[in-house]
């Protein structure tokens, strides 16, 4: 009778016994379910799964004590296939189309080869490209995700890849500073500017929906909601008095799970004024484009390269610890920030703000 029994944290350890055989005993390995959430095994599938191959290798099915067959080399198209199907039940789609398009990109650099047959150097080399220090990380935590997803298939495939930085631009990823949010005249000052832009543009089949992208971009900086988030608000959302917005029903956000969050005062007139014109018909490339081009026109030239849609979600946490000066737990709440690692980058030491809020204290 095969037995199933805990072998380490991550495996369990079936056992199998045949008089007829030399060694008389044999043991198999599976993942467990509590350690890979995707493909593991619990205790009783485990089981299941030992008994089947016990019943097969009575009936001359099989022989279990047989070498194990080699898994078959996989090319670098087969291996995204395989993470699609691991990263459906862990992402977000637009996550997962996201991801997928960087992954073609890992794939177009180096032809559909064998992933076993590209050198640990050339993929570090990939990588380290040059890019800014975000665009390396986030390149490195792609691959890496692929290479995870093989081995929750049952692959043997790893990789060991280190990010090449200098100080300087380690220490301008680890906070935002003032050149990356935008105050509330600024933010006017884009409105201002992107509504010139329309009105110029001789493409009258758009110009209703440019226009009420400002409303978009007050909304988004009153809010702090991703691009994502924005485009799929809908009065659903929102309670009857537009004080708390409930984020999910058919859409999945980032969090891959519902979320209640308060609204400040400025978001909640907002809403009630121009929720008619969401959930908003813009392709999402197109928002962001058209913010930067309204952004290009009315800020100055050594700000302009660092503010992109994204700024409003920093612009609206700078504004509620500067401007409404929130505590950072209400803050955290607002913004659906889970890691505290993920909000520090907002309140690292400014010294300018440290002695405004000094004199201003008296």
């Amino acid at each position: 009778m095969a037995s199933v029994s805990q072998y380490d944290e991550k495996r369990w350890r079936a056992s199998f016994y045949d008089s007829t055989k030399t060694p008389k005993r044999k043991a198999l390995y599976w993942k467990r379910k509590s350690f890979y959430k995707t493909y593991g095994l619990t205790k009783k599938e485990a089981e299941r799964k030992a008994w089947e191959l016990e019943t097969k290798h009575k009936s001359g099915e099989i022989d279990l004590w047989d070498d194990q067959p080699e898994i078959k080399p996989l090319r670098i198209s087969e291996a995204i296939e395989i993470w699609k199907r691991y990263a459906s039940k862990v992402l977000a789609q637009k996550t997962k189309d996201s991801r997928t398009h960087d992954l073609n990109k890992f794939e177009r650099e180096f032809g559909n080869s064998y992933l076993h047959n590209i050198p640990e150097a050339y993929i570090n080399k990939y990588v380290n490209g040059p890019d800014k220090l975000a665009t390396r990380k986030h390149r490195r935590a792609i691959i890496i995700s692929l290479y995870k997803a093989l081995q929750e298939a049952g692959y043997d495939y790893s990789v060991s890849i280190k990010v090449l930085s200098k100080k300087k631009e380690r220490q301008d990823l680890a906070q935002i500073t003032q050149e990356q949010w935008i105050s509330p005249e600024e933010l006017e000052s884009i409105c201002k500017a992107h509504l010139e832009l329309t009105e110029q543009s001789n493409r009258t089949k758009y110009k209703r929906l440019n226009r009420d992208m400002v409303h978009v971009f007050r909304i988004a900086f009153y809010t702090g909601l991703r691009r994502s988030d924005l485009l799929a608000l809908n009065r659903d959302w929102l309670s009857d008095d537009f004080t708390t917005m409930t984020i999910g029903g058919k859409y999945t956000p980032k969090s891959q799970k519902q979320e209640t969050v308060a609204l400040i005062p400025e978001a909640t007139a907002l809403l009630k004024q121009h929720i008619d014109i969401f959930p908003f018909k813009c392709l999402p490339n197109h928002l962001t484009i058209r913010f930067r081009k309204a952004a290009d026109k009315a800020l100055p030239k050594s700000k302009r390269k660092h503010i992109h849609l994204h700024s409003l979600r920093h612009s609206f946490v700078m504004y509620c610890l500067d401007v409404k000066r929130y505590p950072e737990r209400i803050i955290k709440q607002l913004t659906r920030h889970e890691d505290h690692r993920s909000f520090a980058k907002y309140t690292h030491n400014d010294v300018h703000s440290v002695l405004q809020y000094i004199s201003e204290s008296g």
